[in-house]
């Protein structure tokens, strides 16, 4: 499949930013149904139902950042500074709004060690879950307005002339699209048109405001770095390539500082995608576990920034005596994860984004809610889904049960190694007791393995975020 849609990218934004060529599993159906080898044959009264979803949705939030754009205009009255280092990671508004301070959650711990050096840095914050709130936006920009911070918004460097070249972009991009359908001679191409006609109503807007941002941005010549959490998303790829297609001075450091899956396609970067200049000039991974061999050597290791707590666990097997429940972010998944323990007597931590009462949670289980290492502490075994928490779980020498999804390509961050002995999978909720059995029952009999594979699993996986390691990554010298 990755081969395929390798072969049908093109050095232009429509391509670039195609929610099929991308293939996240989470985004378009494309991937699932390629494997499970689904026939498919595009309609006429399927592209204009898809290009008028796509059509109001664009209209709406073109509308909306309009709108903003005049509130900003208002309420902004700080000078535009845009330093040579470029921090390019999400601002999760509600957290802001709550907190009263912007800080930032994904590239944790580098900041000061820039500031040590004496980098002068700038951010590009990525306004995330704000809706079609005005008021939200205004209630947010006065509370960073307090922040001694230099930020970069994109209402800062997007005119009210782009957003009339935005409007163009978007107008054109349903036509444009219509350029990548195959001739249908094969069920593969007839496929991939089905579903680029589909995932016209799946794009988002952000990405056009991305692509102008960097484009932007690429006109100030004094930037050497920027900074990019990077999940190769269309709105990485859209900035990446308004900023290098424009010839931006900087080098884009994608760091890619997080547990992946192998099905998370999207993540994957490739030959094409640099020379099609979406790609960032660098990507930078977790641990050597995910370093890829590609043509223009631009995979790297980087730091486990998010999971120093892994290199500081103290593991003690005698004191873990319990069961533990980690939910996915996927609300119909956390159901199936549910109705496939109901039976147990365990711990249930929902994931970040739950709540208790989207659930219908057993008697049985105990709710808690603390700091995953804490529960690690005392857990003999985890069960979950779609997580990276599982990686974390077997690296601090917890089992692990990972259940299949029932619907969809099952994300599993963890690999052969030590399969049946920490960790194991599920497809069937009768699989469950026995698995545990006998997971739990290896665990009392060879605790000196489960060591070793614990340790594999840091070694492959995680890279110690030390000043040092930092400095190798960023180029720092």
């Amino acid at each position: 499949m990755l081969k395929f849609i390798n072969s049908l990218k093109s050095k232009q934004l429509f391509s670039i930013i195609n929610p099929t060529l991308i293939a996240n599993p989470y985004i378009s159906s494309f991937p699932k149904e390629w494997f499970e080898k689904i026939e498919r044959n595009w309609t006429l009264v399927q592209f204009m139902k898809s290009a008028l979803i796509f059509y109001f949705k664009m209209s709406l939030k073109l509308a909306n950042f309009s709108v903003q754009k005049i509130i900003f205009s208002i309420y902004w009255n700080r000078e535009l500074k845009v330093n040579n280092t470029i921090f390019d990671t999400f601002l999760l508004s509600d957290k802001v709004i709550k907190d009263g301070e912007y800080s930032d959650t994904y590239l944790t711990g580098i900041h000061e060690l820039f500031k040590k050096r004496g980098v002068q840095y700038s951010y590009l914050p990525r306004l995330y879950n704000l809706g079609l709130n005005p008021l939200k936006f205004l209630l947010l920009i006065k509370t960073v307005k307090r922040e001694d911070k230099d930020l970069i918004f994109e209402h800062q460097l997007i005119s009210y002339y782009d957003i009339f070249l935005i409007y163009l972009k978007i107008f054109g991009y349903t036509f444009q699209s219509l350029q990548l359908l195959q001739s249908g001679s094969t069920r593969e191409e007839r496929l991939f048109n089905y579903h680029l006609i589909e995932d016209i109503k799946n794009q988002s807007f952000e990405p056009f405001l991305r692509y102008f941002a960097g484009k932007k941005l690429a006109e100030y010549k004094n930037i050497e770095k920027i900074i990019s959490w990077s999940e190769f998303q269309v709105i990485e790829r859209a900035f990446n390539f308004g900023y290098r297609s424009n010839r931006g001075s900087g080098e884009i450091y994608g760091t890619q500082f997080y547990l992946s899956y192998p099905n998370y396609f999207n993540t994957f970067v490739f030959d094409e995608d640099y020379e099609n200049l979406s790609s960032p000039h660098y990507v930078l991974v977790n641990g050597k576990h995910y370093l890829q061999e590609r043509k223009y050597n631009f995979y790297r290791l980087g730091v486990s920034l998010r999971y120093d707590a892994v290199f500081q666990f103290q593991k003690d097997n005698q004191k873990r005596d319990e069961t533990l429940l980690l939910t996915s972010y996927l609300k119909k998944e956390t159901n199936e994860m549910i109705e496939f323990c109901k039976e147990l007597d365990l711990n249930i931590k929902l994931h970040p984004t739950q709540k208790e009462s989207d659930f219908q949670i057993p008697e049985s289980f105990k709710l808690i809610d603390k700091n995953i290492y804490h529960l690690f502490q005392t857990s003999k075994i985890v069960i979950t889904t779609a997580s990276g928490t599982a990686v974390e779980a077997v690296a601090t020498g917890v089992s692990v049960i990972i259940i299949a999804s029932q619907n969809n390509l099952t994300s599993n961050p963890l690999v052969d190694y030590g399969q049946g002995e920490i960790w194991d999978i599920i497809y069937t909720k009768d699989e469950l007791e026995r698995t545990l059995k006998q997971l739990l029952e290896f665990r009392e009999k060879s605790p000196q393995r489960i060591e070793e594979i614990a340790n594999w699993y840091i070694d492959n996986f995680f890279i110690e975020p030390t000043e040092e390691n930092i400095i190798k990554a960023f180029d720092m010298n």
